[in-house]
């Protein structure tokens, strides 16, 4: 018999009885000190105080009712073992259930009724996937930086076992994420037995391996993504789809965003409870995140995140992962402030829908936490900041959208409902009450204009910023900027683009980096697009003839590329394609040479370049 001072599983149980309960009622207590002991004098199961059996009564799931009040049984001996539970719990077949006798003969015969399939509590999942990673994680793995690469590479295995999802894209990244950590963890865990435990068993201790050092092990997963770190920090998220060789290309995969298009993943059907189990596996790498000691975990824990929001509800996204990341942006290694403003922005673009009370989420959250990342000491850390703010401002603009939309659309209904049952009112009120529902309108766009106004501001000064920044190595920023100038120009409209406009024609200037000349005429003819023809004529074109006279040809190349671009989008007119015609040859000799180059079209001053030394210039021209 289990004596007062002998501590027991059963103990545990009570308690997971007890909190569960809690869960299941949305945080009410299931017990107070009152009603605690006097369950302990009745001294008898059947007999729970009144407030219990009310609140068991609440709990919708029968089985989780049944489960629930067994856990509580005053009786410790007649209580089960996790492991049983958690069998009953997550069971699928549509009968009822009973404890078999003969599994554990000290044990009476208990049942668990179960109505379908469908009702079963604790989807299944967590019994055949999660269950037994998070017991791995609890016996075997004591140290986060292993924690984060064990869950890594079991990646694959929970997203399909939770989204019904066969990632193979992702599970292809992590696996040269990691490297020969996978095979080792893998390994290991195979072909030792012993590490293997069961729930209950007192003093677990790992097996030692002989053959498995764990610092060793991290040591060579970090200088894997040391080397990763150098070629990826200038990189973005969202490249292309490439050619798949695994077996002779070394580089590593991109995070790939349109998950259901990929021809590599397999969609199935998954329950919805299953899919929400998906955040137990987020919660635990926030867990471990904290308190991992290499920069190479935080890396592979934020690229988990990133590919986690991918499958999980909007909700999850903006109530754990967003503040988790945007905790992160404080990091003292810059590798891990860059990636971590690369997943943000990547995680908030995703978003789709969310509650009215965060439709201020970017200008009273988001951009004063990242604001602080323009003036960040590492030169990594500005080029992924820069990348990232026409993406950052394009959700923005959703989001203050919608907002209002969906306030401008509860005001509508409201008059309909107004207008409906006031049919009886006197005209007198009736007129109060229209003009009532005009000034609210009109205080709403009103309210937009001037949200708007603030983000337009917020950005613009990033901007100004950045494209006016001297110091050493600001021309990589200049680049990161110019790749997303068509979400800046769609964030902006037209007014706004007149005033970029000036500045990043100003980078023709810079005559040490011909990266950076060649990336704005390679980008101009999205802001061309917003600023319209009048303008494109009047200042862009004369920038982009002084590029053709460039010292580079790759310069010289995008110019021309950039010219053509403008004719299919049909920003120049005939005059100055072709320019315009002189009176009479006698007239010509007595206009000024230089009032006849101007004069003369763009096809005309790039008619010399078809006989230009280099091919791709030729080519272009």
């Amino acid at each position: 018999k289990t004596t007062p001072t002998e501590l027991a599983y059963s103990m545990d149980v009570f308690s997971l009885g007890c909190v569960l309960i809690e869960l299941f009622l949305n945080g009410e207590r299931a017990l107070d000190l009152g009603d605690l002991m006097e369950y302990r004098r009745q001294g008898d199961a059947s007999n729970m105080p009144l407030s219990l059996k009310q609140k068991l009564d609440k709990i919708e799931s029968s089985k989780m009712r049944a489960a629930c009040r067994h856990m509580l049984s005053l009786d410790p001996s007649s209580r089960l073992s996790p492991v049983d539970y958690l069998d009953r719990l997550s069971a699928s077949s549509s009968s009822s259930i009973t404890h078999d006798a003969r599994r554990n003969p000290k044990k009476p015969d208990v049942k668990i009724s179960s109505h379908s399939s469908t009702l079963a509590p604790i989807p299944e999942c967590f019994k055949t996937t999660l269950y037994p990673l998070l017991l791995r994680l609890r016996i075997e793995i004591n140290s986060p930086d292993a924690r984060i690469a064990l869950i890594a590479c079991k990646y694959g295995d929970v997203i399909k076992a939770t989204v019904g999802l066969k990632d193979s894209w992702g599970v292809m990244y992590f696996s040269r994420l990691i490297g020969p950590t996978l095979q080792l963890l893998e390994t290991s865990a195979k072909t030792d037995p012993s590490k293997k435990s069961k729930v209950g068993e007192k003093n677990c201790k790992p097996s030692g391996d002989p053959g498995f050092s764990l610092n060793e092990m991290l040591l060579e997963t970090e200088e894997l993504l040391r080397q990763i770190d150098s070629g990826f920090a200038t990189r973005g998220e969202n490249d292309n789809f490439p050619a798949l060789d695994l077996s002779s290309s070394p580089k590593l995969l991109p995070l790939l965003d349109n998950i259901p298009l990929s021809p590599l993943n397999e969609l199935g059907p998954q329950p919805a409870t299953a899919q929400l189990s998906i955040v137990i596996l987020l919660q635990v790498v926030f867990s471990s995140v904290r308190h991992v000691q290499r920069t190479s975990s935080k890396f592979v824990a934020l690229k988990l995140m990133h590919r986690i929001a991918l499958f999980s509800p909007d909700d999850v996204r903006l109530q754990r992962i967003v503040p988790f990341v945007t905790s992160l942006l404080q990091d003292p290694e810059p590798i891990i402030r860059a990636s971590g403003i690369r997943v943000l922005a990547s995680v908030l673009s995703t978003v789709t829908s969310f509650p009215p009370s965060d439709a201020q989420l970017f200008p009273q959250y988001v951009f004063k936490k990242v604001a602080h990342l323009i003036t960040d000491p590492s030169l990594i850390v500005r080029v992924a900041f820069a990348e990232n703010i026409a993406l950052l401002a394009e959700t923005s603009l959703r989001f203050l959208d919608v907002g209002h939309s969906v306030s401008l659309y509860e005001t509508v209904i409201g008059r309909h409902n107004r207008d409906g049952n006031c049919q009886d009112i006197p005209k007198g009120e009736k007129t109060s009450q229209m003009c009532s529902s005009s000034s609210t309108t009109t205080m709403i766009k009103s309210s937009y204009d001037s949200d708007l106004s603030a983000l337009h501001e917020v950005v613009l000064r990033w901007m100004i910023h950045i494209t006016t920044d001297t110091s050493d190595h600001s021309s990589q920023s200049k680049q990161a900027l110019l790749g997303g100038l068509p979400r800046l120009c769609n964030f902006f409209g037209a007014e706004y683009s007149f005033q970029i406009l000036p500045q990043i024609l100003a980078f023709l200037n810079d005559r040490k980096d011909w990266q950076l000349r060649a990336a704005l005429c390679h980008n101009l003819p999205s802001v061309c697009v917003a600023v319209g023809r009048a303008a494109t004529e009047q200042f862009v074109i004369p920038c982009i003839e002084t590029a053709l006279n460039d010292d580079v040809e790759q310069v010289v190349s995008e110019a021309l590329k950039c010219l053509s671009m403008l004719i299919s989008l049909s920003l120049l007119t005939r005059t100055s394609l072709l320019g315009t015609d002189l009176s009479s040859e006698k007239s010509s000799h007595n206009v000024p040479v230089r009032s006849r180059r101007r004069r003369e079209g763009i096809v005309r001053k790039c008619a010399p370049l078809l006989l230009h030394q280099s091919y791709s210039v030729r080519f272009c021209a």
